[in-house]
């Protein structure tokens, strides 16, 4: 799609020429980047539709499949960054803390642009390594609703089942006294365990009211309890009739949580008696 070259003037002693030579950028290979890939594992996935892309998200790089050159290139230090910052500015719509990513949102509305016919029903899937960061993850995800493009969460073992995930629908405003009729599960993955947030305030530890503190806590073996989640989540959408028509949650994360973390978490969420469409937000 894009062939691109530097061009390096070079100056040898005793020449009063300099020597011109080309030194071509790295080029993509998709395939062989995703063969170093370790997707995420996961139960209950559905069966990928025809996506409009793949996009390929490594440790040093994110590419899109198709593409001649990578989207974004990281160096060692960036690479340690990810966690907390996502990509850097460089690639970035407006700053660092921007979750648009330009040349992703640039390749996904070209290869829309290209579609015959025309639809704005489309979808990407992400192939990532189970411990790409949460923030890596955001961005992509929010960059492909800006392209009308719905996300799918590859996973293990190659890629052909995938999670679906998506940006929360933008809401009019609502008063108080209709918010509080609704359940309106807000989840939250941090390192000291998993927080659960409804429209009537935080659930407190142990999940048996309404107060402080993590909601679900790490077992003793330092793991998200992922029992005890799924236990909560079914005790509060069973507490009245409106709550248990609720099909939606909001999913949050610490930056540099796992994908592997995310992907197990949302498995649990997506069950079909409890929440079966997780939509992705970022902590405020």
């Amino acid at each position: 799609m894009r062939n691109c070259c530097v061009i390096l003037a070079v100056a040898a002693l005793g020449c009063a020429t300099p020597k011109v030579v080309e030194s071509p950028l790295p080029t993509a290979d998709f395939d062989q980047q995703r063969a170093g890939v370790a997707l995420p594992k996961a139960d209950g996935t559905k069966i990928v539709p025809p996506p409009l892309a793949s996009v390929l998200v490594t440790p040093t790089q994110m590419l899109l499949e198709g593409d001649d050159y990578p989207i974004a290139l990281l160096s060692q230090d960036e690479r340690g960054a990810r966690g907390s910052k996502g990509l850097p500015k460089r690639y970035k719509r407006s700053g660092e803390a921007d979750l648009f990513i330009s040349p992703l949102y640039q390749g996904l509305a070209h290869l829309g642009a290209e579609m015959s016919p025309p639809s704005d029903d489309r979808s990407i899937v992400v192939l990532a390594d189970g411990a790409t960061p949460f923030r890596v993850m955001m961005e992509v995800v929010y960059t492909a609703a800006q392209a009308k493009c719905r996300t799918w969460i590859g996973v293990a073992p190659k890629g052909q089942q995938a999670i679906p995930i998506e940006i929360p629908p933008k809401r009019a405003g609502t008063t108080r006294r209709l918010r509080s009729i609704s359940l309106n599960l807000n989840v939250l993955i941090t390192s000291d365990g998993i927080s659960l947030k409804t429209s009537s305030g935080s659930i407190a530890t142990g999940c048996e009211s309404i107060g402080r503190g993590v909601t679900v806590p790490k077992n003793k073996a330092g793991a998200h309890d992922l029992a005890a989640l799924t236990k909560c989540a079914q005790s509060l959408k069973s507490q009245n009739e409106r709550f248990a028509k609720e099909t939606r949650s909001m999913l949050t994360a610490s930056p540099d949580t796992p994908l592997q973390t995310i992907v197990d978490v949302v498995g649990v969420l997506r069950a079909p008696t409890l929440f079966p469409k997780v939509a992705w937000g970022v902590m405020k």
